[in-house]
């Protein structure tokens, strides 16, 4: 982590974590996949029987559940990062990452800007079942109103209905593709500290391939991370399962509840809640260009965490 990375989040510690960039990749062809610690068999069945049900969304309304102090304070999902009120109309770093040096903002019906009144920016619909997240270049006469950024996206963060240490925790998805997409499904700190962050999977542009990675604090107390990818993911043209169990022992991916990676909990133990973006452009990924399709369409059709049987 840079001195100007660590200084941002220092500032805007209630605002959440950052991802680094830069993976470190180890592929076994065995299909499992490993960094310094192996400490499972490839293949392994997910087993549920010690799992119990605790969180779920399968969008079977017409409309995101968003949560909101007054109006809807029993809702699931808030749609930026600060922690506590569904806060941050006209504070963008609420609503980007800005070490990723990210191009989107993250936007919602209600959502202002600088203006003073909703900008008709909706990147959310919900229908048979399915939620459908969409980004797509920002309209020409709104870019004032949104800090100039190019283009316009959503997430959505569990932060006011869930937050659980230890469990399983899944996606069931069709993932977005083209240069410049960086769709992510990951855990972080109730408490709004980094590390850790446990990224459950997270895409660059291609579907076909799929990143898992812990970060953490190692035994130097300065941040590490461990981090693994797979081929042919396939969860760009069907709908895939992404999951992860973590215990105080293991953390353990999941695809379609088959085990592809699996390492030692290396001490991470926060209380963390759940977050789905649709992050464009940046540092790792790459900015979009003349081959990436508008609008980005990245379909949820489930989302669900478990807690450990005791």
């Amino acid at each position: 982590m840079s001195a100007i990375m660590r200084s941002w989040l220092l500032s805007l510690r209630r605002a959440g974590p950052s991802r680094l960039a830069a993976p470190v990749v180890a592929v076994l062809s065995a299909g499992l996949l490993v960094s310094a610690a192996v400490v499972a068999t490839p293949h392994q069945t997910l087993d549920r029987s010690p799992l119990r049900l605790v969180f779920e969304d399968t969008f079977r309304g017409d409309r995101l559940d968003i949560w909101d102090p007054v109006l809807n304070p029993h809702g699931r999902w808030k749609t930026n990062l600060l922690t506590g009120d569904q806060s941050g109309y006209g504070v963008y770093s609420s609503r980007t990452l800005i070490p990723n040096a990210d191009k989107q903002i993250w936007v919602d019906a209600a959502f202002k800007g600088l203006g003073d009144r909703p900008l008709g920016l909706d990147p959310f619909s919900v229908s048979a079942g399915v939620l459908t997240l969409k980004g797509w270049p920002t309209p020409t006469a709104l870019e004032a109103k949104l800090w100039g950024y190019r283009y316009v996206t959503g997430m959505i963060s569990s932060e006011r209905s869930l937050v659980q240490r230890y469990g399983y925790f899944e996606m069931d998805a069709m993932w977005p593709h083209g240069k410049g997409a960086h769709p992510g499904f990951w855990l972080v700190p109730a408490d709004a500290s980094w590390p850790p962050e446990i990224d459950i999977t997270e895409e660059i542009g291609d579907p076909n391939q799929a990143y898992f990675t812990l970060h953490y604090t190692g035994p130097d107390g300065k941040p590490a991370q461990d981090q693994g990818m797979i081929d042919h993911a396939g969860s760009g043209d069907r709908f895939t399962r992404f999951g992860l169990l973590w215990t105080p022992q293991i953390m353990a991916w999941y695809q379609d509840d088959k085990l592809i990676r699996m390492i030692r909990n290396p001490g991470v133990d926060k209380p963390c809640y759940l977050m789905a973006t649709l992050e464009i452009g940046g540092a790792w990924t790459g900015d979009p260009d003349a081959t990436t399709p508008w609008p980005m369409v990245w379909r949820i059709r489930a989302i669900r965490a478990y807690a450990l049987r005791t």
